[in-house]
């Protein structure tokens, strides 16, 4: 048996375990970001109940960003490339990053203008983002200044040389730079390795620069980076621009008034879920139909005077599955649109078109609300 082998398998069987605990936690945690989503909303920004929901919401966070880290590493994760402004991602992410930080570290933007957008899946270098924050956060102890720059790079032959796999031309490089301790030589030799950590027993699981690492490779860019010891460390990442694709603005949700027109049916056999699922629903102004499984939302279709534009569904339910019951509704109205919703990966699924409308869970509010909008407007 070869050296990596232990690791490989090592990686498979995290994987299979990552990927059938997800269903049951993924869908503990939608309900809990629904709930701190519903709470700050019913209370005023100074209310100090807020502190409470923020810390929840921070946990929740954390917890499925681990899940997302396992699925990542043992590639069961699913990755959507879209066009991307990381400045915009940047900006969006900002909250966040300072409240993971604390109030001891500075953040520091510094957004380059006009920008390339790049091609690449928006969560996925959002959790770049937030690991390598993360990762300056703890080289600071006593607190610091991290640092985010955005740039358009061209990057030479001689770069390329240098750097094996990378192709030179255009890129856009996202820098993250801290004041901390620095990476002594024998710990940056292995700063990529999988389940390598230097943190205590409960601090780290060693996965967060291994998923950045695959994310941004994944996205055929690459990252690298350069420390001292005591004089900080600065990661690099490069992901090539789009450069010959028009790229088309969407029309903002607020403006999309037609949309809000729609009947919507919430299929999904977990009452937490769907409970929460359509009072966000019907909070965005659509009209809600319920069904706790795929017999009941037959039941709903065949009455012809109702009129659906859009079915959300689960995909792993007792006795009929969504996609079973999709190809028998599709029987009744076949230009009905559909959303699926699960809280395993397309992957764990078994490989499925990877074009289906597809939500992931656990998911926000505003997470919901672009995938309702975009599978309406897509009419898939």
């Amino acid at each position: 048996m070869s050296q990596n082998q232990p690791q490989s398998l090592n990686l498979e069987a995290i994987g299979r375990l990552a990927a059938g605990v997800a269903h049951d936690f993924n869908n503990l945690l939608t309900a809990i970001f629904g709930g701190v989503d519903e709470g700050q909303s019913l209370l005023p920004p100074d209310h100090p109940v807020r502190q409470v929901l923020d810390d929840i919401d921070m946990a929740a966070r954390r917890a499925a960003a681990l899940t997302r880290q396992l699925l990542t590493v043992a590639k069961r994760q699913v990755v959507r490339p879209q066009l991307l402004d990381l400045n915009t991602l940047v900006r969006n992410f900002e909250r966040l990053l300072q409240r993971v930080t604390g109030d001891d570290v500075t953040l520091d933007l510094r957004a380059a203008g006009d920008l390339p957008r790049v091609r690449a899946d928006e969560g996925q270098i959002g959790q770049v983002i937030l690991n390598l924050v993360l990762n300056a956060r703890d080289a600071m102890p006593g607190g610091g200044q991290v640092t985010i720059e955005t740039q358009a790079v061209e990057l030479d032959a001689e770069y390329a040389s240098e750097h094996p796999g990378v192709d030179p031309g255009p890129y856009v490089r996202l820098a993250v730079r801290d004041t901390g301790v620095g990476i002594p030589p024998d710990v940056a030799a292995r700063i990529f390795e999988p389940f390598f950590t230097t943190k205590g027993v409960g601090r780290g699981s060693g996965l967060g620069l291994a998923t950045a690492h695959g994310i941004v490779t994944e996205a055929k860019g690459h990252i690298t980076f350069s420390s001292e010891p005591g004089r900080g460390t600065t990661f690099e990442v490069y992901l090539p621009q789009v450069t010959a694709e028009s790229i088309q603005i969407q029309t903002a949700i607020a403006a999309d008034e037609a949309r809000r027109k729609a009947t919507i049916l919430v299929v999904e056999d977990e009452p937490m879920v769907r409970a929460l699922t359509t009072r966000f629903l019907r909070g965005m102004n659509y009209t809600v139909l319920e069904a706790r499984n795929g017999q009941a939302a037959l039941a709903i279709v065949e009455d012809l005077r109702v009129a659906i534009d859009l079915i959300i569904t689960a995909m792993v339910m007792p006795e009929m599955g969504g996609l079973e019951m999709v190809g028998r509704l599709h029987g009744i109205r076949p230009n009905v649109r559909v959303l699926f919703v699960s809280a395993y990966t397309l992957s764990a699924l078994g490989g499925l078109d990877l074009d289906l409308n597809f939500l992931q869970k656990p998911f926000t509010r505003m997470e919901l609300e672009w995938a309702v909008h975009r599978t309406l407007s897509s009419g898939g």
